[in-house]
């Protein structure tokens, strides 16, 4: 199961000040998963994303937490934890073959083959729901490693709701939520309880 960064720490309470009083200890995350060695481009545009953050954002003391599979973690694992305040946590393959191997179409009812990507869509729905598990933050701020941050994004780290996430009504892409998680970027509160619940639903 996902772990928090070797290198967290929650930051000290100050004399007088009780947990309640803590400021809340919040994260950027987002995940790299290579799959396979051909897809070095993948690496890229995740690359790509996490350097458009860190160029445009103005909480640099906010920490990044980048879920990397194996073969993610061997190509730019190095790269990221030289970067200041980017942390890297490595990936469970926790039933994904299981998750590959089921006829979804026929239990979508949607009559049609699944589309064919660089890594499985159904994997990466599956894998990406252990940001729920980085417990050690009280509020994560997730962004897909497609995403590229063109300003200043950090408003989103304040927001209050326990999750948060744009719901796009009208999408040429076709997922409509059913056969993959499509979020872009959510705001979440890490909870094993919501982790359980989620993976259950999946699986």
């Amino acid at each position: 199961m996902t772990s928090q960064p070797s290198n967290f720490k929650r930051p000290p309470l100050y004399q007088g000040q009780s947990e309640e009083m803590r400021p809340p200890v919040v994260a950027w995350a987002t995940m790299c998963v290579q799959w396979v060695p051909s897809n070095s481009r993948i690496l890229d545009v995740c690359l790509e994303s996490i350097a458009s953050l860190l160029l445009t954002s103005r909480s640099p003391v906010v920490p990044v937490v980048v879920l990397l599979d194996a073969l993610a973690d061997a190509s730019i694992g190095g790269v990221l934890r030289r970067q200041p305040n980017v942390h890297t946590v490595q990936l469970v393959y926790q039933n994904a073959t299981v998750i590959m191997k089921r006829d979804w179409a026929q239990l979508l009812h949607q009559g049609r083959p699944l589309r064919q990507t660089a890594v499985p869509r159904e994997v990466t729905s599956l894998l990406k729901l252990q940001v729920f598990n980085l417990t050690g933050y009280d509020a994560v701020c997730w962004f897909d490693s497609d995403v590229l941050f063109v300003r200043n994004a950090s408003k989103l780290l304040s927001a209050a709701a326990p999750f948060a996430s744009i719901v796009l009504r009208r999408s040429d892409w076709g997922c409509k939520g059913k056969d993959y998680i499509n979020d872009g970027v959510m705001l979440l509160r890490p909870s094993v309880e919501a982790y359980a619940a989620l993976y259950g639903s999946f699986v």
